[in-house]
This record gives structure tokens, C-alpha cells and sequence, in this order.
């Protein structure tokens, strides 16, 4: 697609605005309009989308794609949402917005095996095999997911951004410390972190016991983090591989054939055959 066709940085008022405004001059109704979380997001779909899209940039993440492709412009087939699946009961495809298959975009480009292979290539020097190294670092994060999936769904209210895995990660064992990870979100929340909420996490982490589990729980940034940890641990640079290196690798590892068999696709390329608006890329 056209980079004169991607909106970023714009307010809620902004987005709204020039939806109207190019919705009302598309006389020949073959535009469709898309709105994505983040500026990864759009890093993935320049190369997905055909040159009659407008890809805008959300102004809050997943509550702005809900507001302006589910409420604002809910009557209009043409304006639809993508957003991360997190920890909602929000299907692949429900009418105009659209999730990620498993938790969100990393997850589903973990799922693809070639994808965890280039990210192995680049950056792992272990001897763990690549999917034995995908399924430590999912198990080792379970708990924190755990408390991010029920922080969410109980509201909690617990501040996690900025939860550290580097900080709490053995470097020997190349596991994380559960307690010096409650540790590190008790510090961040006064202690709010309580038995009561701990004990409910741990019954929380026995219902979670696989991969496909781990990959509906799991947020991209911390199996970044970590992996990218795990890495600096076996073979330490000068400079060290950085959660967000992981993340640009994973991205560009995975293809367009990869994409075309996931969920998200089969929805999408369904959405556009009812609107009878090609714009998904062959």
C-alpha cells in the first residue's frame, strides 16, 4: 500500500474527521479503512494490504480501534478494526473488528514455525532445539500472564507496565523467581499484591499447562524480554539483543504465506468478500 495512505499520531477527533471526510469523497465506494493499535501493527500491514486502504494508527490502542471501527462508524461495513485478542472473549472476527489469532500479533506470528526459526537463528546460541526454547520461555512467563489475564478480567487494577523478566530471571537456570517477581509488582502497587490475589493467580496457572495455552495468555512484549534475555545470558555482547530486536526479527520472519492460513485471514478475506472490496494483498 501507499504511504501517503497510513494516518499515525492523529486524536480520536482527528481519526473521526478524516474517516468522514474520505468516506464522503469515495463516490465509487472502493475504499476501506482500517484501524490498528500501534505503530508495529502498521509495520505488518503496509505490506498486506492493496493501495485501497486508509491504515490509521490508533490513538489508545485497543480501546480506540473498539470506539471508532465498533461504535463510530459500526454502520458503515467499510471502516473495520484489528486489535489484540488479550485476555477478551472477543472472537477472531466480530463484525467489524477483528483480533489476532492467539493473544495478540507476536503470538500469532510465534505460532508459525518458520517465524520461531529465523528468530532462533538470529539471536539464540543455546542448546535447547527452537521449539523446546519457545515452550521454556511461554512456561516461565505463565505466571506473570496469569496475572496480567486476571488484573484485567477482575480489575485489579495492578500497575504491570514496566515489569521487569530481566530483573528476575537466573541467569544459570534461565528461569524466572516467582517471588522475586511479586517482589518486583508489589514494590510497583504498595503491596496489593496480596495472598489473596497470589492464591488465585496459582489456581489461575495449574488451568494453563500448554502450548496453545501459554500462546492465548502470553504478551508479546514479555516473551520478547525474555527471550531476549535468555539470550544475553548464554552469550553476553557488547551490545545485547534488546526485547524490541526480537520483535522487528519475529515481524519480518513471517511471510505472507504464513498469514494466509491464519485465522485472521480466513475472517478478513470472508469480511472483504461481503463488502465485494478487494484489499487484502493475493
Amino acid at each position: 500500500m501507499q504511504n501517503n495512505s497510513i494516518k499515525s499520531n492523529l486524536t480520536k477527533d482527528d481519526i473521526i474527521s478524516d474517516i468522514r471526510l474520505t468516506l464522503g469523497a469515495d463516490i465509487h465506494r472502493s475504499f476501506v479503512y482500517i484501524i490498528v493499535e500501534g505503530e508495529d501493527d502498521i509495520k505488518f500491514w503496509k505490506s498486506e494490504l492493496n493501495d485501497n486502504v486508509y491504515l490509521y494508527e490508533s490513538y489508545d490502542g485497543k480501546n480506540g480501534v473498539e470506539k471508532i471501527a465498533g461504535e463510530v462508524f459500526k454502520a458503515n461495513k467499510r471502516v473495520i478494526g484489528i486489535r489484540d485478542r488479550d485476555y477478551s472473549d472477543l472472537e477472531t472476527g466480530t463484525d467489524q473488528v477483528f483480533a489476532y489469532d492467539n493473544s495478540c500479533m507476536e503470538m500469532m506470528f510465534l505460532e508459525d514455525e518458520g517465524a520461531l526459526d529465523k528468530i532462533c537463528c538470529e539471536f539464540y546460541q543455546g542448546s535447547m532445539k527452537n521449539q523446546e526454547l519457545k515452550e521454556h520461555v511461554l512456561s516461565e512467563l505463565c505466571f506473570l500472564s496469569c496475572v496480567r489475564k486476571l488484573n484485567e478480567q477482575k480489575s485489579w487494577e495492578l500497575i504491570l507496565k514496566g515489569v521487569s523478566v530481566s530483573n528476575v530471571c537466573d541467569k544459570h537456570t534461565l528461569k524466572l523467581c516467582t517471588e522475586k517477581l511479586k517482589t518486583e509488582i508489589n514494590k510497583m502497587n504498595r503491596s496489593k499484591f496480596d495472598s489473596v490475589k497470589c492464591s488465585e493467580v496459582n489456581s489461575e496457572v495449574i488451568t494453563n499447562n500448554s502450548i496453545e495455552d501459554f500462546l492465548l495468555i502470553t504478551q508479546g512484549h514479555d516473551f520478547a524480554n525474555l527471550f531476549a534475555t535468555i539470550c544475553n545470558f548464554i552469550k553476553p555482547k557488547s551490545k545485547g539483543i534488546s526485547g524490541k530486536n526480537v520483535e522487528e526479527c519475529l515481524r519480518c520472519a513471517f511471510t505472507h504465506q504464513s498469514f494466509i492460513k491464519t485465522k485472521l485471514y480466513e475472517m478478513l478475506a470472508r469480511h472483504q468478500e461481503n463488502i465485494n472490496i478487494n484489499f487484502l494483498v493475493a
